[in-house]
């Protein structure tokens, strides 16, 4: 009888992949990151707009520096910069709480860890929609590269944690 009582119970839980669990520690340094870089943005926004218009200034009386005129950047940076920081915080702050619910193995927090992970490219295309038509000068290729790049990391994550959808309950 007491060879019966003492068998252990088998437990039935599922236990979190460690690939899984790299994703999620992955994804709350990147959100923390990304939540105290949305707010310190946000902060700096006034001081980075006169920062730009002291410049624009400065570029127009040296025709040298005509190529590197940012006033369609600061039209822009005045239209889209708060609404940008904002979705960036937002964004930042489904994807963290996405990865919590994942690393509790809840399907929902994938969805939600997209959705944060996309939001934030509304304020960016609406930011960078500025500046497209206008770019023209010798640092245009840049902005391009820096939209491919903030798509290749979010993708490959999505990318990543759907490899891992089948481990989520």
């Amino acid at each position: 009888m007491s060879d019966f009582l003492d068998l252990e119970v088998v437990e039935t839980e599922k236990k979190l992949p460690p690939f899984l669990k790299v994703l999620c520690i992955l994804t709350f340094v990147g959100a923390g990151l990304g939540i105290l870089g949305a707010i310190y943005a946000m902060f700096m926004q006034g001081f980075t707009l006169r920062m730009l218009e002291n410049s624009s200034n400065a570029y127009q009386s040296n025709p040298f520096f005509k190529a590197f005129d940012n006033s369609a950047y600061i039209a822009a940076l005045k239209k889209w910069g708060q609404i940008n920081n904002l979705l960036a915080l937002l964004g930042s702050a489904l994807c963290l709480f996405g990865a919590l619910m994942m690393w509790k193995l809840k399907k929902s927090g994938f969805f939600l860890y997209v959705g944060g992970q996309i939001l934030p490219f509304i304020g960016m295309y609406g930011l960078m929609g500025g500046l497209m038509p206008n770019s023209s000068g010798p640092l245009a290729g840049f902005a391009v590269i820096g939209q491919v790049i903030a798509i290749i990391f979010p993708l490959g994550f999505i990318i990543m944690y759907g490899v891992n959808y089948k481990h989520l309950k």
